[in-house]
């Protein structure tokens, strides 16, 4: 059971609650750089009852701002795609995450590492989104040098 979990881009919260209900999580705190989300969060855990085991702030992109070894989990969901310096961001994540810890990550990723399709280029365009996908062999090499150990 995990004592402090941590979700980078935690929108309103819900993966936060589900990781305390359904997973065990003792404590949750979610980061987003939107302040509308995470005042949705907030008032989201006060109605589900679980303001006591969460925590929700509105960060502004860039380097986490936490102590060494703080978390026994880091969990987020399509969010590291709009991180252009992943190498930066997974050595930050090794960094705060306690010895032993887990990193739980979702993201949109590419077979190759060639550069994105027409078609995909127009749809980024259209949603106005920076998508900074890695290929799975990418994050692999990532993941390792920042010091991620694969079991």
């Amino acid at each position: 059971m995990c004592i402090r979990d941590r979700d980078i881009g935690c929108g309103c919260g819900g993966a936060a609650f589900h990781l305390i209900k359904k997973h065990g999580a003792k404590f949750v705190e979610g980061i987003d750089p939107e302040p509308l989300v995470i005042k949705t969060a907030q008032q989201l855990s006060i109605k589900n009852n679980l303001a006591d085991k969460t925590t929700f702030k509105c960060v502004e992109p860039g380097p986490l701002k936490y102590n060494e070894e703080t978390f026994d989990v880091i969990f987020s969901k399509e969010v590291f795609l709009h991180i252009p310096d992943k190498k930066a961001l997974l050595k930050d994540v090794h960094r705060i995450l306690k010895p032993g810890g887990l990193i739980i990550v979702s993201d949109w990723m590419r077979i190759d590492d060639n550069p994105p399709s027409k078609q995909m280029q127009e749809y980024i365009e259209a949603e106005g989104l920076d998508m900074y996908m890695y290929s799975l062999s990418k994050y692999e090499k990532a993941l390792k040098k920042a010091g991620f150990i694969f079991s």
